[in-house]
């Protein structure tokens, strides 16, 4: 069978402050590898929200032996069965990754 080619996406890290100004959240802002950044045409978004428990933006937590590093949003980004391209923001709990 023909080798499984791996997903394409552009990815930038992103952060903002919260509402108090006390902390900032860090995560990835993914793209599908086709996007025009420049062009004036809106993409949808999915915001992945972790489960309970501290969760770094790839779905590992610190207290767990094993994680998972499901990379979740470069899966929906570069899935080709898509009807149209999607933006995803996966980030760092407080007190996990950078954040």
């Amino acid at each position: 069978s023909p080798p499984i080619s791996q997903p394409i996406t552009m990815k930038t890290e992103i952060s903002f402050q919260s509402a108090d100004h006390t902390f900032r959240i860090f995560g990835d802002l993914y793209f599908p590898d086709d996007f025009n950044e420049n062009a004036s045409t809106l993409l949808p978004g999915i915001l992945i929200v972790s489960g309970s428990g501290p969760m770094d933006r790839n779905g590992n937590a610190p207290t767990m032996k094993l994680n998972t590093s499901n990379r979740f949003a470069e899966h929906i980004v570069s899935s080709r069965s898509a009807e149209r391209a999607i933006a995803v923001i996966s980030y760092d709990k407080r007190g996990t990754g950078k954040s």
